[in-house]
């Protein structure tokens, strides 16, 4: 038996005609089931004031990684698109996001939210001074969009034991 089918909790998606890639990501945001995030309790002590008492602080837990494979199926398993054409669509997705951000450009996806490059420099006295040797590093930096900021506010939280 397939494992998405075995996992009850997972979302079927059903689409009647061609989706567009746009679509599609939304359709990963998008589920049916309303599951909650699991969360635990550590301390943590005040690094500014150790001698402070340790205060309690909820963490997520991560319930597991899907990957490219499986992205592919979940989306392919609901629409008329074959799961290589999805494969096929992301991985030149990843690599036109990839020459887009080295051409100094953000790229926005729509509802599922915008790359874009940061970096980090070392400082120098005066702006003159300053080169692309004082670039000490440089980050893929995701602003989620509207969309997924919602669903964040739509959160449930389930408490697990540590």
């Amino acid at each position: 038996m397939n494992a998405h089918k075995q996992n009850a909790t997972l979302t079927k998606f059903v689409v009647h005609k061609p989706i567009r890639f746009a679509t599609f990501l939304l359709l990963l945001i998008k589920k049916e089931t309303i599951m909650a995030v699991n969360f635990k309790v550590i301390q943590r002590k005040n690094p500014r004031d150790l001698l402070a008492a340790p205060k309690s602080y909820a963490i997520a837990i991560n319930n597991g990684t899907v990957d490219i494979d499986r992205l592919a199926e979940l989306v392919g398993d609901g629409s008329t698109v074959r799961q290589n054409d999805i494969y096929a669509v992301i991985i030149g997705l990843v690599n036109a996001i990839q020459g887009e951000l080295k051409e100094g450009r953000s790229v926005r996806l729509g509802k599922l939210g915008m790359f874009s490059i940061s970096v980090s420099s070392d400082p120098s006295d005066t702006p003159e001074e300053v080169t692309a040797s004082n670039i000490k590093s440089a980050k893929v930096r995701y602003r989620p969009g509207k969309e997924l900021k919602t669903m964040l506010k739509t959160l449930e939280y389930s408490k697990i034991s540590s």
